[in-house]
């Protein structure tokens, strides 16, 4: 664990906080996989980052309640609302197991702690073991709420070699059309991050043809 990462995590927890590491980053490390992506999901409010952290340069954003910090971003348990697919509603709350519902992806909803313990409230464990991609809420849900998701799930599952969960790939398929709400800047972004060249093309043209 990067010193940076660590000192953040102690300096949250000495101040009363809990503090965890959060997504892709402890997905890579259980799978043993090269990570940079490191995110941090804490019970501190924004404010109290700042007061914690004040000795340190920092990007806030309240809307989304989160602070950067060396390039780790750390944001305050939550749940979103959605009435469109970019700007949720956000509200505060207490609990990793009311913050993980949030996510996307069982396998992205995995938490560790300073001492590598994982917190797992979703079954990410056991989708991890079986190689599969499966949404935390309805598929259909999920995928209504932010179409960029089903990018998201194309992508982990050609760069993980895993498969698409069948009630996932059937909604994947299903509200493919809602990615017209979605800038081509933010879906090349996407894909940019690891889907191989010609894989839409060949195995999930029907994402191209709404």
């Amino acid at each position: 664990m990067e010193k940076e990462v660590l000192e953040i995590l102690n300096k949250l927890e000495n101040n009363h906080f809990e503090a965890y590491i959060v997504g892709g980053y402890v997905r890579d490390y259980i799978l043993n996989r090269e990570t940079n992506d490191i995110d941090i999901a804490t019970n501190a409010r924004p404010d109290d980052i700042i007061k914690i952290f004040n000795d340190k340069k920092m990007l806030v954003n309240k809307r989304f309640g989160n602070v950067v910090i060396d390039d780790v971003e750390i944001t305050t348990f939550r749940k979103d609302e959605y009435n469109d697919s970019r700007f949720p509603k956000i509200t505060y709350v207490r609990t990793v197991n009311e913050d993980s519902k949030r996510r996307d992806f069982t396998i992205n909803a995995l938490y560790m702690n300073k001492n590598y313990e994982i917190i797992d409230c979703c079954h990410g464990m056991e989708d991890l073991t079986n190689k599969i991609i499966k949404t935390i809420k309805d598929p259909s849900i999920s995928f209504n709420e932010d179409p960029l998701r089903i990018i998201r799930a194309i992508r982990f599952a050609k760069i993980l070699n895993f498969e698409i969960e069948k009630e996932t790939l059937l909604a994947l398929k299903n509200y493919a059309y809602k990615l017209q709400e979605i800038s081509k800047e933010r879906i090349n972004k996407e894909i940019k991050k690891g889907i191989p060249y010609g894989v839409l093309e060949k195995e999930y043209d029907f994402v191209l043809k709404k």
